[in-house]
């Protein structure tokens, strides 16, 4: 008898909230979140991180390339000359409207984690708007 109650005093108990003393019931209602692994946030990290540095390499690569093809089988160092001005034109406004993304994609996340949808929506169409202007 002793020991039953002895146990059963140490078992978790499951009686709702607000039959709880005043004191317990407002730790019951504070969640423990338990904090991410060094190894999934490393994880999320790479995974933001990977496509972020694609995409920001894709403009150097493609003007190597560019570079490479009209040195190698153009007729004149003309040719050269152009895609070099072409090239420092075009990586000014690559970076110039780069502004977009870095901008819209915190906007779009918090409304999304608030969950007004709606609201995301109308900023991604405001960003794609002014990227066609």
């Amino acid at each position: 008898g002793n020991t039953q109650t002895k146990q059963q005093s140490l078992k978790p108990s499951l009686r709702p909230s607000h039959h709880l003393p005043r004191h317990q019931q407002s730790q019951s209602l504070q969640a423990s979140p338990t904090p991410p692994t060094t190894a999934s946030t490393s994880r999320q990290i790479l995974s933001l991180a990977v496509p972020a540095l694609a995409g920001l390499a894709i403009d150097p690569l493609l003007t190597l390339a560019d570079t490479a093809f009209i040195g190698r089988y153009a007729p004149t160092s003309a040719s050269l000359a152009g895609v070099g001005s072409a090239t420092a034109l075009l990586t000014f406004f690559f970076f110039l409207f780069s502004f977009l993304t870095t901008a819209t994609t915190p906007l779009v996340a918090s409304r999304r984690a608030a969950g007004n949808l709606k609201d995301a929506e109308d900023v991604a169409g405001q960003a794609l708007t002014l990227a066609l202007l």
